[in-house]
């Protein structure tokens, strides 16, 4: 305060809704993703974060005639608050008339995205310290790299320095969940009710009793990603069951969640 003259000011972070990490901005029991998309003939790549959690997931489809049911389905998931395309893929009016049916999310053009996908491969091993991405389960899918590239490229350059919080890339499929496409949540009611679009009355609102941010969480992607496995679903089902009848145990257990701090953003 008492010092004269020119003062050293420089962007220590760009907020962006994508990027925000501020728990009196972020709704404790929601992810706030943010997507990168990579595109060429016949395939799609899709890369998810959440920067809040260190969440980060990227995929590679391949479509014949159109990406869009792909893409759909997939926002519908996600529902980010942002998506990051270079600018090549800005001017790309189909794409942008797919990713406007989602009417909050943020479309970003990246200018600085080439300089993060000309080498992506390398760029991702160098940030994870690892020699080959096999362990990320996608050291083959060529869209999925440049996504991953691009995404873990704009947060660097929003935070203004390397996101280590972020400490690898999980390769997500559809093959063990129910995919839901965007009428099926919408009809169901699964997070906001048809008619007025709120919240309250959704199915969500009726069965979530956590007690804790993460759980809440957890919930609604168990909502969205309804199990198909019988394996899977009968463990589930078992854990349940245990809970269920146990209510000492369930009350013990409630107890201490209700006394975590949201382990996954701090």
């Amino acid at each position: 305060p008492n010092k004269k003259g020119i003062v050293e000011r420089s962007v220590i972070r760009i907020v962006t809704p994508g990027t925000v990490v501020k728990d009196s901005s972020l709704e404790s029991g929601e992810n706030n993703h943010i997507i990168s998309l990579s595109l060429s003939k016949g395939i799609i790549g899709l890369s998810v974060a959440d920067i809040s959690t260190g969440k980060f997931l990227s995929a590679q489809e391949k479509f014949s005639d159109s990406y869009e049911t792909f893409l759909v389905n997939q926002l519908m998931r996600f529902n980010p608050s942002e998506c990051v395309l270079s600018t090549k893929l800005y001017e790309d009016k189909e794409l942008l008339r797919v990713l406007k049916k989602l009417p909050a999310l943020n479309i970003f053009p990246f200018e600085n995205s080439d300089d993060y996908t000309t080498d992506a491969k390398n760029y991702l091993q160098k940030q994870f310290g690892v020699k080959s991405l096999r362990g990320f389960g996608i050291e083959s899918k060529k869209e999925a790299i440049a996504s991953s590239a691009s995404l873990l490229g704009y947060l660097e350059h929003t935070q203004q320095q390397s996101v280590e919080h972020i400490k690898k890339i999980k390769s997500f499929k559809s093959d063990n969940f129910v995919i839901l496409d965007r009428s099926t949540i919408i009809n169901l009611e699964l997070f906001s009710t048809l008619r007025e679009g709120e919240k309250v009355g959704s199915l969500i609102s009726v069965i979530d009793y956590t007690v804790s941010a993460a759980g809440g969480r957890l919930l609604k992607k168990w909502l969205t990603e309804p199990l198909k496995k019988k394996k899977q679903i009968e463990q589930r089902l078992n854990f349940v069951e245990e809970l269920l009848f146990n209510r000492n145990m369930r009350q013990e257990v409630r107890d201490h969640l209700a006394r975590l701090y949201d382990i996954e953003r701090i």
